[in-house]
């Protein structure tokens, strides 16, 4: 059983972590767990979080093309990357935009993404998308 001030654990489980773990609120919405923050998933001193954080994009950068050292070298979904033309991205975006009835929903292409935030872990939190008739921002999911 695991406990942080005498109460159970919010024992959450990633598979694979791309090398560095997470804080709860980087990835999901609601109240941080103290006992659950970005760290170097790695025996060795890969990254100093402390002089080097990931929420700068360049730093990230420098970190994502790290491929060896991690815990998870090896594994298929390490360092795992996914394309889309924006395209196919605008074909998925008009369904999320259409199912929340959101005013920009009726766009014809998108003509850039940039992201805005990121968390300390590298994350993104939020996401400009930017259309041939306005722009919106995600939110990290």
């Amino acid at each position: 059983m695991l406990t942080y001030n005498n109460e159970l654990v919010d024992a959450l489980y990633s598979s694979t972590t791309g090398g560095i773990t997470a804080r709860f609120t980087d990835v999901w919405n609601g109240e941080d767990r103290p006992y659950l923050r970005p760290v170097i998933d790695s025996l060795q001193t890969r990254w100093d979080l402390a002089q080097k954080p990931l929420s700068d994009e360049a730093n990230f950068r420098a970190f994502i093309a790290l491929s060896s050292g991690f815990n998870e070298d090896g594994w298929p979904a390490f360092r795992w990357n996914r394309q889309a033309s924006l395209k196919e991205i605008g074909e998925t975006m008009k369904i999320y935009l259409t199912n929340r009835q959101h005013p920009l929903a009726g766009f014809n292409q998108i003509t850039g993404l940039t992201i805005t935030e990121r968390a300390e872990s590298g994350r993104v939190q939020k996401l400009k998308v930017e259309t041939d008739i306005g722009a919106f921002e995600l939110i990290k999911d």
